[in-house]
This record gives structure tokens, C-alpha cells and sequence, in this order.
């Protein structure tokens, strides 16, 4: 189903429910209502090398990572439920991949 929806590769998504998927693809990250795939938000990222997506269920923001130029540091970038406000960002490691949350 993801490959009729997504054209630009490489992607990865997270899902709140099952309702929503949000995919990142190259530097946007695409809402869609799984109800009606129809329905769909897009958001263009100023990031270098975004990596993954996670959603902390808890607040539902978005957690974006950005990889860089891989032989730096990346960072976490937090966005609110709809990746159009930035609300935090975070330095990390090398080619940031998983986040983990704490309920």
C-alpha cells in the first residue's frame, strides 16, 4: 500500500494509531489519514539528512533525526503533531537512529 502512496524513496514511518501514518521521504514528512488516503498533509523540513521519525504518544510530537553528514554528530529535532513547528532540538551522536520515550 505505501508504495502506490510514497514515490520518493528512501522513506520510514511511524503510525499514532491506526488512523494515521506519518512518512518521512527525503525532507518532507507526509500526513496521511489512513481512513481516506486521499487526505494528506505535507511539510517540507529544512534539515540536511533527515534519518527517522518516532512519535512520543504521550504529547504527540514528532521526533525527526538528522544524520548530517554522517561523520558528525546529528540531532533530534522535536515538531509539533503537525511537523510545522519546531518546538526543540536535541545534539546527539553519530547517524541518530531509535528514540526511545518514558511513560
Amino acid at each position: 500500500m505505501l508504495d502506490s502512496l510514497i514515490t520518493e524513496y528512501p522513506f520510514t514511518y511511524a503510525s499514532l494509531d491506526q488512523s494515521q501514518l506519518y512518512v518521512l521521504s527525503k525532507k518532507k514528512v507526509i500526513k496521511i489519514n489512513l481512513r481516506n488516503v486521499e487526505q494528506r498533509q505535507e511539510s517540507t523540513l529544512d534539515l540536511v539528512n533527515p534519518y527517522s521519525i518516532s512519535i512520543n504518544r504521550t504529547n504527540k510530537h514528532l521526533f525527526i533525526s538528522d544524520a548530517n553528514d554522517y561523520l558528525s554528530f546529528g540531532e533530534v529535532i522535536e515538531y509539533d503533531s503537525t511537523a510545522r513547528l519546531r518546538v526543540s532540538s536535541y545534539k546527539v551522536g553519530y547517524i541518530p537512529q531509535a528514540m526511545h520515550f518514558a511513560l
